[in-house]
């Protein structure tokens, strides 16, 4: 059987996993917030652009579900692994299945709807027609790069370093006058976005730069990144595939050894000041791939990758297993409660409200247990960081003393525990006028009721 064959296989048998995981497993804390955002179609959105949001909505067309909302994202995987491949110089099998399965950031986009899954199909899209566009201008190349690097845009911010990384490994294509065609129309793509940032007083950029973490030196930052990586790449097998691709020095592959080490570098800088997001170098990651497909080349290397890859590739196995599974496992990380039993644990949290109009503190909360009940619940924030529900202003259509139940993380006198599995327990404070809940947290009606 031919490589690419095997490949076809490989990704087949993933694809059908990926779909049957996604519906077994309850929706993340985000997942269940970015359903909220395709609720309420906009060219933007508080922390994020608006790719996440259209894609659920057109997993959601035909009904609400789990399966419904991740399926788009379990096919983007499918075309950016493909993609990955033919850069691989559809060579190498072994290492790019080796690869994909031990890469969390790479697996995870498969079965989660997370703006890392388009990101990472447009990014790997974008490398695949930069490389034709550079060894042969044509003008659909032109209009397919134009869109293309409009929706990496469209999907997070920090596709812009992608862009950038690619031109500096590229930097004879400033001389020509399609590129800056190619930039002209990607500025008239995005400006829709433009327009919702100026109209919103460019919330989304507030946010990332003012309202994240703060700002400072902190070592346990850098060395927390650089851990993390490892274990985000497979721990040895990342490093020794680092040291292959480095030592190696492949021809014609300067764009992807720009994404994937110059990129790694730019966030390593980035962690001498911010606390690092694991998934901030998921294409950094991906563009690693192809190059490792092209450095592991001999038996004896196969041989050592094979070797040092296999723990975390049985490890994710096991993890993704445990996620499908309803039995608590005492070993396995808190975040885990995420994406299991909520539906039942909704109808706890329902049956203890005594009626009351659900209102949840945070914004994950608020999304989660508006997917599960069919209603929209409001969160306030009150001891929590603002959201997308800032936008939305949903506690407006709230009455001063409408009786209310409030889910929080903290308790109060009167709150009901509620049990959530090893991720820890909720409490719903059940009916209290709405002002009263406020008075609480030392803010008034008119505070809250901010339109």
């Amino acid at each position: 059987m031919k490589r690419s064959h095997l490949v076809l296989v490989f990704l087949s048998v993933l694809f059908i996993f990926n779909i049957v995981q996604s519906g077994m497993m309850s929706l993340s804390h985000d997942e269940a917030y970015y359903w909220i955002y395709s609720l309420f179609p906009s060219w933007g959105y508080y922390d994020h652009p608006p790719m996440v949001a259209w894609l659920i909505s057109l997993g959601t067309f035909f009904g609400k579900s789990e399966f419904a909302l991740r399926f788009p994202f379990a096919v983007l995987q499918m075309s950016t692994l493909w993609l990955l491949w033919d850069l691989a110089e559809r060579k190498n099998s072994l290492v790019f299945t080796l690869s994909v399965l031990s890469m969390p950031l790479i697996i995870g986009s498969g079965f989660l709807a997370l703006p890392d899954t388009p990101l990472l199909f447009f990014s790997t899209l974008f490398w695949w027609l930069a490389i034709k566009y550079e060894r042969n201008e044509r003008p659909w190349h032109i209009v397919a790069l134009g869109l293309t690097i409009a929706c990496m845009f469209y999907s997070k911010y920090h596709s812009l370093v992608v862009v950038i990384l690619t031109t500096m490994a590229m930097p004879q294509l400033l001389k020509r006058k399609s590129f800056w065609a190619i930039v002209g129309l990607v500025v008239v793509l995005y400006l829709p976005h433009i327009f919702w940032q100026l109209d919103n007083d460019f919330v989304t950029f507030d946010f990332h730069l003012n309202k994240r973490s703060e700002k400072h030196f902190d070592i346990k930052n850098i060395l927390d990144f650089l851990g993390g990586q490892a274990a985000l790449g497979g721990l040895m097998a990342f490093v020794y595939g680092l040291y292959k691709v480095v030592k190696t020095r492949l021809a014609g592959k300067k764009s992807l050894l720009f994404n994937s080490l110059g990129f790694f570098l730019f966030v390593f800088l980035l962690s001498f000041r911010n606390k690092i997001e694991a998934n901030w170098t998921v294409t950094a990651f991906a563009s690693l791939i192809p190059l490792l497909c092209l450095s592991i080349n001999t038996k004896r290397d196969k041989i050592i990758f094979t070797t040092l890859s296999s723990a975390s590739v049985i490890a994710l196995f096991v993890f993704r297993i445990s996620m499908m599974l309803d039995s608590n496992f005492e070993f396995m990380p808190k975040r885990l409660s995420e994406v299991r039993g909520w539906d039942k644990k909704t109808e706890k949290i329902v049956s203890v409200s005594n009626g009351g109009r659900i209102v949840a503190d945070t914004y994950q909360m608020a999304s989660k247990l508006s997917f599960y009940t069919d209603q929209i619940v409001p969160s306030l924030a009150l001891g929590s960081r603002e959201s997308q529900f800032k936008l939305l202003n949903l506690e407006e259509n709230i009455a001063r003393n409408e009786m209310v139940s409030y889910v929080s993380d903290e308790s109060f006198p009167g709150s009901i525990k509620v049990e959530v599995g090893y991720g820890g327990p909720l409490y719903v404070l059940p009916l209290l006028p709405f002002e009263e809940l406020l008075k609480m947290y030392n803010t008034t009606y008119e505070e809250t009721v901010r339109n």
